[in-house]
């Protein structure tokens, strides 16, 4: 159900109708963060990814060498579904996100 929820907002981001991940309700996009990271972990199985948010939510992932990411919800959901580029997320500049998940 998640992964769905998250292709609806995705999909309505990808439309370019004027629809952000900043304009998604706080609760829904903690929600998606949390998803997307659940999802995003085989990508940083090599490292310890610590992720904070601005809003105060925070994670580690993984095990390995240390990396520290800090962002907006907005910014860290955005990047990780590939629609914003690193440099919205600090420590996030030499991290790959290609290949499929």
């Amino acid at each position: 159900m998640l992964d769905r929820l998250n292709e609806v907002v995705i999909h309505h981001i990808d439309l370019n109708i004027g629809f952000d991940f900043s304009d998604i309700e706080p609760e829904l996009l903690r929600i998606l963060l949390q998803w997307n990271l659940f999802r995003s972990a085989p990508r940083f199985a090599q490292m310890k990814l610590t992720v904070t948010t601005d809003e105060g939510f925070s994670a580690i992932l993984g095990r390995g060498t240390k990396v520290s990411l800090r962002g907006s919800e907005a910014n860290l959901v955005g990047w990780l579904t590939g629609r914003k580029d690193s440099s919205v997320v600090l420590g996030a500049e030499d991290l790959d996100l290609a290949g499929p998940v």
